[in-house]
């Protein structure tokens, strides 16, 4: 990236060299002890640019100020002494300014001084060395207030959606659709400049055309606008180097530009919905929701409340979520949250209770790498202790976990308003590399607690008193429900009977078997007669078909003298694919292996 204080040193060295040197003859005795009358000669052994500050003035003008080093030496001629000298480093203060013009044009000294650091003064508006205004995220929502009131004031003041296409109209950009990337993953990029290879003329926001949704669209434009808003100095700063950026791109991956991307991702949502009028909008929202009946719980009307806010305001499910949790509303944090293709039911916890890392929710293939991990939440999870439902590890108990009319296992209404009681936490830990934005997973060390190369996240587990108090709970489990007993109690022990047994009591034919679990007739009644060893996965194959509860496929396995690995990332899928045998198909569990770039389970071809 530019650097102002190298564009200097490469412009303007010379003439502040000059006018610097000349300074330090004419006023030399601001800078030694010997008597003005004394000094025979100065020399001047050499100069050197050590910073530069920048600020943004009004009327678009920067202001710099120029550090200068100058190493002199002053000698005073004796009669008694010979030649005294007196060796110096000294540093002034240029005052400057300047417009941000394909680099700094009409640069102009206002100012000379001897530079003080301990009354040194930054400026009102600073800005970085690569003319990127400091944000932090103690003031971003003053920044988007402050911004607001120059350019929708009346945002202010009423809840209100704001235009995207005539921001971009007030700013002077233009804004066109065009494929940016064929999976959609790049969503809008801002040219600053114009493209001659592309023919994008300067001014130019480019928003991909396979985007569908029109929050995300929205929120992309007003994202290039606000880039152009606080990015256009560094933009020209660029433009000065031999392989300078014309263009900035939004995407779901992290690029080289990582903190101008930092501040206009975290900048939008609060300009998009600031804090007192979206405040009041919510209140507002919430007792229309209630009505005159009784309040209801709050996970009971958190989706429908995210969701109009989001709709109200143009804005995404995920953006508006994360406004509401920072507007103190903590259930937001559990509503909405889509995992493996479909959303997680809504669910909460003690006030509270997670870091503003953590989290109870976990995708089907990271948990597999977890358990493959964890030695010990590995075995409980083997063992039926702990059960994988709605995309969190919770205890398998009659009290969390109920089975509905369709006969697949769900969280009970108390256990997802008690996570904190029966699920394990996640803790997230980010992580850059070059392949993507992607997340690993570990267990919480606390459970009492909640863009320019890419960045990984990273969920790690250690042992805590509170994750302990689980897994003591859950080892001490009777895994074996009802069905369960009575199944292992009349299971035969050779495999082949075994598989009868199960098809018959299930009240199934060989072709039913065959349909569900994609294994041929003539496969399966070769198992039925133990002339055929049976592989691992069709095995898991049998069980999810049979719809067998886990204590079942887990013995029906040994029989089988076949068992599930812990150090297999692949083999704890297929134990996340048995504990959800009843909601489950083989082909779901083929197309989750394929996407995971796995082998499928089976399929109807002899094996």
């Amino acid at each position: 990236m530019a650097s102002i204080t190298k564009y200097v040193k490469e412009h303007f060295f010379g003439t502040i060299k000059e006018i610097g040197e000349f300074y330090i003859f004419l006023y030399h005795t601001e800078f030694h002890s010997f008597n003005k009358e004394e000094i025979s000669s100065i020399e001047i052994e050499h100069s050197s640019i050590q910073k530069v500050y920048a600020g943004e003035r009004e009327g678009g003008k920067l202001d710099f100020d120029v550090l200068l080093n100058i190493f002199a030496v002053f000698n005073l001629n004796t009669s008694s002494q010979g030649i005294l000298s007196q060796k110096k480093v000294i540093t002034l203060k240029f005052s400057c300014i300047g417009s941000a013009n394909q680099g700094i044009q009409d640069f102009q000294i206002q100012s000379i001084g001897k530079y003080d650091a301990n009354n040194f003064k930054n400026f009102t508006k600073p800005l970085t060395d690569e003319l990127i205004p400091y944000i932090s995220k103690k003031n971003l929502d003053d920044i988007a207030e402050e911004l607001l009131s120059e350019y929708f004031p009346e945002v202010l003041k009423t809840p209100t959606k704001l235009d995207s296409y005539s921001f971009a109209k007030a700013l002077g950009l233009n804004v066109q659709f065009d494929e940016l990337s064929s999976n959609a993953s790049i969503f809008g990029r801002l040219y600053f400049h114009e493209d001659k290879f592309s023919g994008i003329p300067a001014k130019t926001i480019v928003i991909d055309k396979n985007i569908k949704s029109k929050a995300m669209i929205n929120s992309t434009i007003i994202h290039e606008c606000l880039h152009w808003i606080l990015h256009k100095y560094s933009a020209e700063l660029e433009k000065a180097s031999p392989t300078h950026m014309c263009k900035l791109t939004s995407s779901n991956e992290l690029t080289e530009n990582e903190a101008k991307e930092w501040q206009v991702h975290n900048l939008v949502p609060k300009f998009m919905m600031p804090t007192k009028t979206t405040k009041a909008f919510i209140k507002k929202r919430y007792h229309e929701i209630c009505g005159n009946s009784q309040p209801p719980e709050m996970i009971d009307i958190i989706e429908q409340l995210i969701k109009d806010t989001a709709n109200f305001f143009g804005t995404t499910i995920v953006a508006t979520k994360n406004r509401l949790y920072e507007f103190g509303i903590e259930e937001a944090r559990g509503a909405l949250n889509y995992i493996d293709g479909k959303y997680v039911p809504p669910h909460s916890w003690k006030k509270g209770f997670l870091g503003p890392k953590q989290t109870f929710s976990i995708g089907f293939h990271d948990l597999a790498q977890l358990l493959s991990k964890h030695d010990l939440l590995g075995k409980l999870f083997l063992e039926g202790k702990f059960i994988y439902i709605d995309s969190h590890i919770c205890l398998n108990l009659p009290k969390y976990i109920e089975i509905l009319e369709d006969n697949k296992l769900s969280m009970t209404y108390y256990a997802r308003t008690h996570m904190d009681e029966c699920c394990l936490v996640f803790e997230k830990e980010h992580k850059y590399n070059i392949d993507g934005f992607v997340f690993y997973f570990g267990l919480s060390t606390a459970l009492d607690n909640s863009i320019d190369t890419n960045k990984r996240q990273q969920y790690n587990y250690d042992s805590s008193d509170n994750n302990l108090e689980l897994e003591i709970r859950a080892a001490m489990l009777n895994a074996e429900a009802k069905e369960s007993v009575d199944i292992l109690n009349n299971l035969p022990f050779d495999f082949g009977s075994a598989i009868s047994y199960l098809r018959e009591r299930k009240k199934m034919s060989v072709e039913d078997l065959e349909a569900s679990a994609l294994i041929s007739q003539r496969t399966i009644y070769s198992l039925q007669k133990n002339a055929k060893e049976p592989k691992l996965q069709t095995i898991v194959a049998l069980c999810i078909a049979l719809t067998l509860p886990y204590p079942v496929s887990v013995k029906l396995m040994e029989i089988a003298g076949r068992s599930l690995r812990q150090s297999s990332i692949e083999e704890m899928i297929y134990a996340e694919f048995l504990q959800k045998s009843y909601e489950l198909s083989v082909e779901d569990c083929n197309q989750m292996l394929t996407n995971l770039n796995y082998s499928i389970l089976t399929t109807k071809t002899p094996l």
